[in-house]
């Protein structure tokens, strides 16, 4: 690996030559850094900044280079741009470097061999990092290019994607705050991770640049008309966060794969509008492996509250399995005689009182409920619970606001006995909601996931599985930690994939570096999405 720092003091670029780089065939790894702190430094020391060159074979070579006394007050100001873009030119790395990371260039552009396939033959990774003067970025010549950082670019204010190389398969943009506009996703047809995060001036994401994005409704996700392109064919995992500005998500966007990751952290994206599957109590308790404990222990806790309104909280991170362990205590309970009215309504992120009344009214009395004022809402479900002994479970919850929960509370007043499950990721939800106890699911052991995995990548039995497969399998089952969820992610992928290389790749792939709690699984025709 080679790094280069000071260089906002190179004024001699015959020094820059000196480096010979291009005839460095042994270099793969080049980090280039402009230190802009340099101006903090005393005098002594701005005039004996190094650039140090390191081989392959840890011999380190030393330049030393004049400070430019005359511009050093006003520091990357003047002539900077100038100097950074001929400096960089002449510090072109041989073609077989395949990790290249800038910092603090302050050109407006990059330099010609960065558009060269011939000159980055072989690059696999850039990343540019604070250069604030970069305009635009035109990399579709490097064919070999696979992954590609963008951290703090802030002069960035359209970014064309389609000007990126079409193999790209993993892109990350990271606080480019004037960056409004992403176009042209659908030119990367390789493309496997997305992550966006901290642009808060982004408005946009086009597919192409024909595609409608102007949405107005979730229900406009179905529309086939706005997929003219897609790149979910090969999207497996799509990070976007804190993002204050961007509204809607174009439908070609949304990951469609097999197995996919989703995370839109819409607390500070409150107008993203996501398709997401809804849950219901049904369950086949044949799929379930090592929840006996929690089930008897949540049950103990609903039956044990003295007060006639009393919430129980299961929190915990995605995929851990709260869904399941409500649904089991759900249905075990209505098979008793204890309650009298059984309901079941996901609640979402986008909390919406008056749906959430009506969802529990139709829950509550399977009946189709017509009213849409909130007070008609909560008479009709006062007259409902009246005199009642009520279970209602309230899935995936993510409201905070403790007034507008009030609204939901006054007309169970009328019940008899109210106990709400709530499931949640977020131990606040549970304290707003004055939950009297909360439970946190364990992570599932591994003896368990393995059953679990066993079911649906191999029917049941790992007995007429060849050994290698059952080898990999269980490797798969201890990357997943505990979460059942990714464990049936995986193993349904592989149910039906007979080739070694298959469930290598899925062993060696780079998913496992996300956070698995925002996992899910797509069969056929539907789609799955975890949020936050």
């Amino acid at each position: 690996m080679t790094n280069f720092e000071g260089l906002e003091n190179v004024i001699n670029l015959e020094d820059a030559q000196h480096a010979n780089l291009r005839n460095k065939c042994k270099l793969e790894t080049l980090d280039l850094c402009w230190e802009t702190e340099f101006t903090k430094l005393p005098s002594s020391a701005k005039s004996e900044l190094m650039l140090s060159i390191i081989s392959e074979e840890g011999e380190i070579d030393q330049f030393d280079f004049l400070a430019w006394f005359d511009k050093l007050e006003v520091g990357r100001v003047v002539g900077a741009d100038d100097v950074d873009f001929s400096l960089l030119e002449y510090l072109q790395p041989h073609p077989n470097l395949k990790e290249l990371q800038i910092k603090n260039y302050q050109s407006p552009t990059l330099p010609r061999w960065m558009r060269d396939p011939l000159s980055l033959k072989s690059i696999q990774e850039i990343s540019l990092e604070s250069c604030n003067n970069l305009q635009s970025l035109a990399f579709s010549n490097l064919h070999t290019l696979k992954r590609l950082e963008i951290h703090e670019c802030s002069g960035l204010q359209i970014l064309q994607l389609e000007r990126l190389p079409s193999r790209l398969e993993n892109l990350y943009i990271d606080d480019c705050g004037n960056l409004e506009l992403i176009t042209g996703l659908g030119a990367l047809d390789m493309l496997a991770t997305l992550t966006i995060f901290s642009c808060k001036a982004l408005k946009l994401l086009k597919i192409d640049e024909l595609e409608l994005v102007e949405v107005e409704s979730t229900e406009c996700f179905g529309d086939s008309s706005l997929k003219r392109q897609s790149i979910s064919s090969s999207l497996i995992k799509l990070e976007i966060e804190y993002c204050d500005l961007l509204c809607v998500l174009p439908a070609g966007l949304i990951p469609s794969g097999p197995i996919c990751y989703v995370r839109v952290q819409c607390c500070r994206c409150p107008d993203i509008a996501i398709l997401r599957s809804p849950t219901g109590h049904m369950i086949d308790e044949m799929t379930i492996f090592g929840r006996g404990a929690e089930l008897k222990e949540i049950i103990g806790l609903i039956l044990s509250e003295q007060e006639y309104f009393s919430v129980i909280s299961i929190v915990g991170v995605g995929g851990i399995g709260k869904t399941t362990i409500a649904q089991l205590v759900y249905n075990d309970l209505r098979n008793g005689y204890f309650f009298n009215l059984f309901g079941w309504v996901c609640v979402y992120e986008g909390f919406d009182v008056k749906r959430l009344i009506k969802a529990t009214i139709e829950s509550i009395s399977n009946i189709n409920c017509g009213v849409s004022e909130l007070s008609s809402l909560q008479e009709e479900l006062a007259k409902i619970v009246k005199g009642k002994k009520i279970l209602l479970v309230l899935d995936d919850v993510w409201n905070e606001n403790q007034s507008l929960w009030e609204f939901f509370w006054v007309p169970f007043k009328e019940a008899n006995m109210v106990r709400v499950l709530v499931t949640t990721r977020n131990k606040k939800v549970a304290e707003v909601m004055q939950a009297t106890a909360c439970f946190t699911p364990t992570n599932l052991p591994e003896d368990s996931c393995w059953q679990l995995f066993q079911h649906y990548a191999f029917s049941g039995t790992s007995g007429s599985v060849p050994p290698h497969l059952v080898n990999m399998g269980r490797e798969i089952v201890r990357k997943c930690g505990g979460l059942p969820l990714a464990v049936k992610s995986i193993a349904s992928l592989l149910r039906h994939e007979a080739d070694e290389k298959g469930w290598r790749d899925i062993l060696e792939s780079d998913i496992w570096e996300s956070n698995l709690s925002g996992w899910n699984i797509n069969e056929g025709s539907s789609m799955s999405f975890q949020s936050g």
